[in-house]
Order: C-alpha cells, then structure tokens, then sequence
C-alpha cells in the first residue's frame, strides 16, 4: 500500500486484515498531531481496527498524539485518556 498522510477507514480495515492474513500479531495507528481529523473520527479509526481483528495487539495514540487532541477537545489529558 502506497504510503499517504491519513488513509480512510475502509483502507485501515482493510489493511488490518491484510496484517492477519500475513501474520501480524501488531497493528499500529498514529494519528500525528493533524486538525484535518477530529478526535471522534481517531476514535472510529480505532474501534474499527480493534473489531476487524481483535486477536492483533492494537497500539495506538502516543501521549503526544493525546496532548495534541486536548485543545481541540477542550479537555484535559486524563479526560481525552478516558475516551
């Protein structure tokens, strides 16, 4: 898969059971620190990929990711933690 800045959910679906069939036992989303997707939209992305195969260790958000999605949410990091 070509690589590109965001990808929709469907490619992240998609390439999540790509992972599974190859052999993946990790999948990775980082969203960066973007304005061009909202917080729930980072959250959608991940319950999909979670749901698509939930035998995958899922990692995702790293606690920059999260301080960047604060200001947008007008929440504090333990608030944006427990979405």
């Amino acid at each position: 898969m070509p690589w590109r800045l965001h990808l929709s959910l469907e490619e992240v679906t998609n390439a999540r059971r790509q992972g599974v069939r190859e052999g993946a036992t990790e999948f990775q989303l980082l969203a960066g620190c973007t304005q061009n997707l909202s917080f729930d939209q980072f959250l959608e992305m991940n319950q999909r990929a979670e749901a698509t195969a939930p035998q995958l260790h899922l990692k995702a958000f790293t606690m920059v990711e999260v301080h960047c999605f604060c200001p947008y949410r007008e929440a504090a990091i333990e608030e944006t933690l427990k979405k």
